[in-house]
C-alpha cells in the first residue's frame, strides 16, 4: 500500500509530465475537424481531353459509337463529315470547352475525401493527414462515363486511370490564432 506521500509525488510528477507535455501545442486536431476541413476545401478537379474531329467510322466502331451517342444526346454539335467533321460543345454539353480548334475538355469530376487514413502533429502549429480520396464524378460525366471513356485521349487524364481505386494524399495542416486550417493537399 502506497503511503500518502508517495501518492501526492506520484500524483504531482504526472500532473508536471500533462502539463510539460501540453506546452506550447494548443489544441490538437481531432480527426472529425481535420475531416471537415478537407471536405470544406475545392479539392483538384479530374479533366480529360479528346478530340474534336470524329475518326472514320471504319477505323472504330467503338468511338464512332461513343461520337453518334453524344450528338444524339445534343452533348455535341458535329458538322457533316463533308464539311470538316469537327465537333463543338451542344445545347448540352454545357461543361465541355473547347480547349484547341481540334481538342474538346471535359471537367470529369473531382477527388473528395473518403477517410484519413493517419494524422499526425509535425510541430506545435502543424499536422498532417494521410488521406484516402475517392472520385465523384460531374453530372456530366456520370450521365456518358462510357462514352467520354472511349473518346479519352491517351494520357490525357492519369487520374481517370485511379477513379475506380481512388488514391491516398497527403494534407498539411496549420494552426493559427483562430484555429487549424487546410493549407495543402497533394
Amino acid at each position: 500500500m502506497r503511503t500518502f506521500n508517495q501518492s501526492l509525488t506520484l500524483r504531482g510528477i504526472c500532473g508536471l509530465l500533462a502539463v510539460l507535455s501540453g506546452c506550447n501545442r494548443g489544441d490538437s486536431l481531432e480527426y472529425p475537424a481535420a475531416m471537415n476541413l478537407l471536405r470544406d476545401s475545392n479539392t483538384s478537379n479530374v479533366t480529360m481531353r479528346f478530340s474534336a474531329t470524329p475518326p472514320d467510322r471504319t477505323t472504330s466502331a467503338l468511338v464512332s459509337r461513343a461520337y453518334d451517342q453524344l450528338k444524339e444526346n445534343h452533348v455535341l454539335d458535329c458538322s457533316d463529315p463533308s464539311q470538316g467533321n469537327l465537333c463543338i460543345p451542344g445545347p448540352a454539353g454545357g461543361a465541355i470547352q473547347q480547349e484547341s480548334a481540334t481538342a474538346l475538355l471535359l471537367t470529369a469530376g473531382h477527388w473528395a475525401p473518403a477517410a484519413i487514413v493517419s494524422l499526425q502533429r509535425t510541430g506545435t502549429t502543424t499536422a498532417t493527414a494521410q488521406v484516402r480520396v475517392s472520385f465523384e464524378p460531374s453530372p456530366l460525366y456520370r450521365d456518358f462515363e462510357n462514352a467520354f471513356d472511349a473518346l479519352r485521349t491517351a494520357g490525357s487524364s492519369l487520374d481517370l486511370d485511379q477513379k475506380g481505386t481512388g488514391k491516398t494524399l497527403t494534407a498539411t495542416f496549420q494552426r493559427y490564432e483562430d484555429g487549424w486550417h487546410l493549407e495543402s493537399v497533394q
